[in-house]
């Protein structure tokens, strides 16, 4: 870990050295080229070890990696949460700075770098005299932590190397931000022989705290699952290398096998065969196609084989378990039914149980750096104070409304819910909006009812 600032100072070498930043950073190029869908630079070791033929290359790829990292980022922001201001005066104006922004559409693409890096970095800022949201690299970004408490961040590091000249093979620049609580400091220096040299420009200081009045971090790391021994989290690929490594090696070796297999060999008796000038049996066919009997006499037909793949398929079948598990997914989240028959939203939600809890620990994560950054938004456009703020989060799944309606019917009957509440559960509308509904449910419910009977009474 990095417990000061002098890896980014003249004279330090370039990459870093810290023994676990450098273990980390080897993992997120790994994981970016498994997100990529190219496992079999990753992978091709093992391949080749596999492969009867002993080439490394793959026939199929699965990228499970992309997929899962996708998925969970849609089960996360693909329904965005509904921000509440404790400010309500300033919430259309939040609305708008949020939409302006990107806000939800950045988060989708934090939360995927959370999956296949364990962390992803935002990055708010002021641009053209207006806030803006960024994203920082993960690969680029270095935490400097305190040494007896690597949780106890004491500034973040976006380090980017980079060329001056487009003509130059090599980078020639680094530029260093050093974001503090309540400022920003860039720096420029040169990269020379894989040292960090002089300063070229800067450094240049942004007063957050004095200008915006941020008090904390304008950059925000979000982190997938952590350890206490960690500045950053644990990304969801590393334990599922092994499965999938093997599962696409053994899909590639029964799309070989079956492609040998379709080619028939052809059964002749040697007296269809020619002879040619040098006493030689032919037969006008491809000579790889056929394979000839003994003797005279013999019957044309084609050879067939028997792959006997039921053992390749029982093992892909528990490499998928297993992938599953350790991804903690389900085959529902892929739209994958056993039966093909549509199930009620409580049927889907006890399919995706282990899912679903990942998801709340992910947002478990993500809500405190979510706020923190809509707070820094807010400041860095100028907006008056927000107060606290709510977010109220969805699972991401499509709603099931008959489910819903025979559930809030069965509240309404049972007397436990107003009608008032139901309307406002089941669509979501305001105050305004549900009166208007329940006077014209009344109103119809007069029209519809039969008149009340005349009853005349005798003369006393």
């Amino acid at each position: 870990m990095l417990t000061d600032f002098s890896a980014f100072a003249p004279g330090a070498p370039w990459p870093v050295e810290d023994a676990d930043t450098i273990d980390r950073l080897k993992r997120c190029t790994t994981n970016k080229l498994l997100f990529d869908n190219r496992a079999d630079e990753v992978f091709d070791t093992w391949i080749k070890l596999a492969t009867y033929d002993g080439s490394a290359e793959l026939q199929i790829l699965l990228n499970w990696h992309k997929l899962t990292s996708v998925k969970f980022a849609d089960l996360l922001f693909g329904e965005p949460p509904d921000v509440e201001s404790e400010n309500e005066t300033a919430q259309d104006e939040l609305a708008a700075l949020l939409d302006r922004v990107g806000m939800w559409r950045m988060s989708h693409m934090v939360a995927i770098d959370a999956g296949r890096y364990g962390t992803g970095v935002y990055k708010p800022r002021r641009r053209d005299d207006a806030a803006h949201l960024g994203l920082a690299d993960p690969i680029r970004w270095y935490p400097v932590v305190e040494p007896d408490d690597v949780q106890d961040v004491q500034a973040h590091i976006v380090a980017t190397p980079w060329k001056s000249d487009p003509e130059i093979n090599e980078d020639d620049r680094l530029t260093v931000e050093q974001h503090d609580r309540g400022s920003v400091t860039t720096t420029v220096y040169m990269l020379e022989s894989n040292e960090i040299g002089s300063v070229v420009e800067g450094p240049t200081i942004e007063n957050m705290r004095a200008d915006f009045g941020i008090e904390g971090f304008l950059l925000a790391p979000a982190h997938n699952v952590m350890s206490s021994d960690a500045a950053w989290g644990i990304d969801d690929y590393e334990q599922v290398d092994g499965v999938m490594q093997e599962m696409m090696v053994r899909y590639d070796l029964i799309a070989r096998i079956l492609n040998k297999h379709a080619s028939p060999k052809l059964v002749v008796p040697r007296s269809a065969m020619e002879q040619d000038s040098e006493g030689r049996a032919i037969l006008r066919a491809a000579r790889d196609a056929i394979i000839e009997t003994e003797g005279e006499r013999g019957v044309t037909r084609y050879v067939t084989w028997e792959a006997q793949l039921a053992a390749c398929y029982a093992q892909l079948d528990r490499l998928k378990e297993q992938a599953h598990m350790l991804l903690e997914t389900s085959p529902a989240l892929f739209g994958i039914s056993t039966d093909g028959a549509a199930e009620s939203g409580t049927a889907r939600r006890i399919r995706l149980q282990t899912t679903l809890a990942k998801v709340a620990r992910l947002r478990a994560n993500f809500d405190p750096v979510v706020k923190d950054v809509i707070r820094n938004l807010a400041a860095l456009e100028g907006m008056e104070d927000l107060g606290a703020l709510t977010l109220h989060w969805h699972d991401g799944l499509p709603d099931d409304m008959a489910e819903m309606a025979e559930v809030e019917a069965l509240r309404v009957t049972a007397g436990i819910t107003s009608k008032r509440s139901a309307i406002r559960r089941l669509d979501g509308m305001d105050d305004e909006a549900v009166d208007k509904e329940l006077a014209e449910i009344d109103t119809e419910a007069a029209a519809s009812a039969p008149p009340s009977p005349v009853v005349t009474l005798p003369e006393a």
